[in-house]
């Protein structure tokens, strides 16, 4: 219906811009939720992200206009790194993954607080992925 509006507006001589996001992680049903973005061809957009992006939508001459991250379906460098990323991570926690039961999540093998939050910014810096300690401590071998 709002699209609908904002093009009659740009007909009309008038401005009229429907922004249409992604996902947005940082609220709404996605908030701490991956499950529902599984198996799609996107991910969760951060609201700095909407925010950052928003200036560069607001000059586009169109009424409707679409913001969304895409996941990158090459998985050559990207796997490569995660692969490095998870081997780092059992390397500094001492894990084999190889002899420890692949259910265990961190919080019961004990990691410490210092190394979750640690493994958090971590996560949110190099992946862009915003999760809770308590989710951290939930990850499983």
């Amino acid at each position: 219906m709002c699209e609908r509006i904002c093009e009659q507006r740009r007909r009309d001589g008038l401005h009229g811009l429907a922004i249409q996001y992604g996902p947005v992680g940082d609220v709404g049903v996605f908030e701490g939720s991956d499950q529902m973005l599984q198996f799609a061809s996107f991910r969760k957009q951060r609201i700095n992200s909407c925010c950052d992006v928003l200036d560069k939508l607001l000059t586009i001459k169109q009424p409707i206009v679409t913001s969304y991250v895409k996941v990158d379906q090459t998985k050559g460098e990207s796997g490569g790194r995660q692969k490095r990323m998870i081997k780092e991570l059992w390397r500094a926690l001492g894990i084999d993954p190889d002899n420890t039961p692949n259910y265990l999540t961190l919080g019961e093998i004990g990691i410490e607080s210092m190394f979750a939050v640690e493994l958090q910014q971590e996560l949110e810096r190099e992946w862009n992925m915003k999760v809770t300690l308590n989710q951290v401590k939930s990850i499983t071998i």
